[in-house]
């Protein structure tokens, strides 16, 4: 599952599919997307934000399976090639 928390939008795709599509003015709210993935397998993640105004934040979270929910660690992104 990912988590977002956006003010103002944003929107993450994972794999291909759109987990989350909040992209228009707002206040911080929270957001959630789940998708089956494959261990071992690199998926391409890409998170679009906007700024309109105001207070501004953006955050990304996941909660894989059994595990507690955190910010996707470094140790699992990887630069496109």
């Amino acid at each position: 599952t990912i988590y977002s928390t956006t003010d103002d939008g944003m929107r993450v795709t994972v794999g291909g599919v759109v987990l989350i599509d909040a992209f228009f003015d707002q206040p911080p709210t929270e957001y959630s997307g789940s998708i089956d993935l494959q261990a071992g397998v690199r998926y391409p993640i890409k998170v679009e934000f906007f700024q309109h105004g105001g207070g501004s934040r953006a955050t990304v979270e996941w909660q894989p399976p059994g595990q507690p929910r955190d910010v996707i660690p470094p140790s699992r992104l990887y630069p496109v090639k």
